[in-house]
């Protein structure tokens, strides 16, 4: 085929264009996770924090549990991100992910996975070692903390939960 600039290779070109559809086809994919994730939650919520900055977290859901010996295991992970009230724009993300074992009395919070990413310039956003508790309700819990411009801004403790029968849940503080 004969064009402008010269010869062009249908081989090549049925290449770039797989290649281009892929990507497309990828980025439809991962658009629907991230949107699945948070319209599958089991709960929502938003605070106002002040200072036109609020913080909204929903909870994933209790995962399926596995028994080892006389405990059965389950985790559950709070997301939340902290957004200007005003425009609804969100300047960061969280997350705390929980993982529990439980014999049907009494549960034990042993592990988890705590991250934050800041998603607007001249915003950052830390969190603090996941402290746990155990008992008839064991919990794990982080401290989320916004900075702008290297200045504290606000923060939050989002706190997991699991009951000895384990059924979780999540609260912010």
């Amino acid at each position: 085929m004969e064009c402008g600039l010269g010869r062009v290779n249908m081989n090549k070109l049925k290449r770039v264009m797989g290649i281009i559809l892929l990507c497309c086809v990828m980025a439809i994919s991962i658009s629907t996770i991230e949107v699945s994730a948070e319209e599958n939650c089991a709960e929502k919520i938003v605070i106002d924090l002040g200072d036109g900055i609020g913080y909204e977290y929903y909870v994933a859901g209790t995962a399926p549990s596995t028994e080892r010996a006389t405990y059965k295991y389950t985790s559950d992970t709070s997301y939340g991100r902290f957004f200007i009230i005003a425009t609804d724009e969100t300047v960061a993300t969280t997350q705390l992910k929980v993982y529990f074992k439980y014999d049907g009395t009494e549960a034990e919070a042993y592990d988890s996975s705590p991250s934050g990413q800041a998603v607007k310039a001249d915003y950052s956003v830390s969190f603090s070692e996941t402290t746990y508790e155990s008992g008839k309700t064991a919990s794990g819990s982080a401290v989320f903390t916004l900075y702008l411009k290297g200045e504290y801004s606000n923060s939050c403790t989002a706190i997991v939960y699991c009951t000895g029968e384990g059924k979780t849940s999540s609260v912010l503080n």
